[in-house]
């Protein structure tokens, strides 16, 4: 059994390869294009191994956090010198400090959404703004939702209410990972005859050529952004500014 430096390397490798991951940063990478003037000060919260905090250093000066020291390594491996590891509902940032936010697929880790809402919503200065991406639709659960740690999964408006509760205004919700939803789908009903899955084997490997396919079809999404574009996916984003 791998212990947790070596699953963390893992994903480091898959955060820029794998196919949902690797199409997740360009449309990411769409989405900051229009949203973070250059010199903001951006806090990638959950950045796990790095990706989307060398990304988001193509537009800004970058703060990474997260309670991993493992993903803060591999983070650091990628050139990125602000680090801090720390509890997501107490960050280690000044009230009001930073022009964006981003919590990528890190709020379904957290029990407690509604004090971390709260404190990204501490650390943004007035007209700043958050990033959110989170699962889409409880009926989409899998076991490898319980593998990743995962306690729940959003809907649009289910993560609207944490988001606005805490004060944010949301300039943005859409789904994505749509285009691709009849195999998502169908991986949610062949879930049930799954045995054994844990975090070594929770991503099914494709061959290279296939692995592009679905990247390439995924990507095109970034076109829709950042209109609201699909009614359905496996996918949310959202973004919420700070009033």
């Amino acid at each position: 059994m791998k212990d947790s430096k070596e699953l963390m390397a893992d994903f480091a490798g898959l955060e820029t390869t794998y196919w949902f991951y690797a199409a997740r940063l360009d449309i990411l990478r769409r989405l900051f294009e229009g949203l973070i003037e250059p010199g903001s000060l951006i806090a990638n919260i959950g950045c796990g191994p790095g990706a989307t905090s060398r990304l988001a250093a193509d537009f800004g000066d970058v703060i990474s956090v997260d309670y991993s020291l493992d993903a803060l390594h591999f983070t650091a491996e990628r050139g990125i010198k602000n680090l801090a590891s720390a509890d997501c509902t107490a960050l280690p940032l000044a009230a009001e400090a930073c022009d964006i936010a981003l919590c990528l697929d890190v709020m379904e880790h957290i029990d407690d959404h509604r004090a971390f809402a709260d404190e990204l919503f501490r650390i943004l200065a007035p007209g700043g703004k958050l990033v959110v991406t989170v699962p889409a639709g409880m009926w989409q659960w899998t076991r490898r939702d319980t593998v990743f740690g995962h306690y729940r999964r959003y809907s649009a408006r289910s993560l609207g209410r944490v988001l606005a509760g805490a004060g944010f205004s949301l300039e943005l919700t859409t789904h994505f990972n749509s285009l691709l939803f009849p195999l998502n789908a169908l991986d949610v009903l062949v879930d049930r005859f799954r045995k054994n899955v844990s975090e070594e084997n929770c991503y099914p490997r494709f061959n290279p050529v296939l692995n592009g396919i679905l990247r390439s079809v995924f990507s095109l999404e970034k076109f829709f952004i950042p209109r609201p574009g699909f009614p359905f996916g496996r996918s949310l984003l959202a973004v919420a500014v700070r009033v």
